[in-house]
């Protein structure tokens, strides 16, 4: 005989499903990630022609802010946030479970990123390429501004009440 105990955890439990649609949930969270940034790439791009579009052809083209000092860090920030949002948000609602873990394996895997940016921005100068003290600007508010996005989008994909 089943107590209401028994009925309230079957009733919670959630739906089983199948093997096979979880393996290729798994193997598709990653490159949904890469989609999402590249769709934000395209999607911020377009916007920020409304502003100046300049801005994008020469910042697009350079290292640097491309000559463009107040404008040029606010789209370096912007594409940051709103890049590393949708990659983090993209690949956590595609992943079956463990979307923590998800989280967790993208901020090391951002992390492991900026060392390697930082030890390629050293190595420039040996390698007998300029860095510009605005290509570093640059890169550390992009990167910022991409960690920002990547646990904003992270938290938004954990928390169950946001969904696509």
């Amino acid at each position: 005989m089943s107590t209401p105990e028994d009925k309230e955890e079957t009733a919670l439990k959630k739906p089983s499903i199948p093997l096979w649609q979880t393996i290729l949930r798994w193997i598709a969270v990653l490159p949904a990630s890469v989609v999402a940034q590249y769709v934000a790439i395209i999607f911020n791009r377009w916007t920020a022609n409304y502003y100046d579009d300049d801005v994008v052809y020469r910042m697009s083209r350079s290292y640097d802010f491309g000559g463009h000092y107040i404008i040029g860090p606010v789209y370096a920030m912007q594409m940051g946030l709103i890049c590393g949002a949708a990659f983090s948000f993209a690949g956590i609602k595609v992943a079956p479970s463990h979307k923590k873990a998800v989280l967790t394996v993208y901020g090391i895997g951002y992390v492991a990123w900026i060392v390697l940016g930082v030890f390629l921005i050293c190595y420039a100068p040996h390698a007998g390429k300029e860095v510009s003290i605005e290509a570093i600007m640059r890169y550390s508010i992009q990167t910022i501004a991409t960690a920002f996005g990547l646990l904003f989008g992270g938290l938004m994909a954990i928390d169950d009440s946001v969904s696509l």
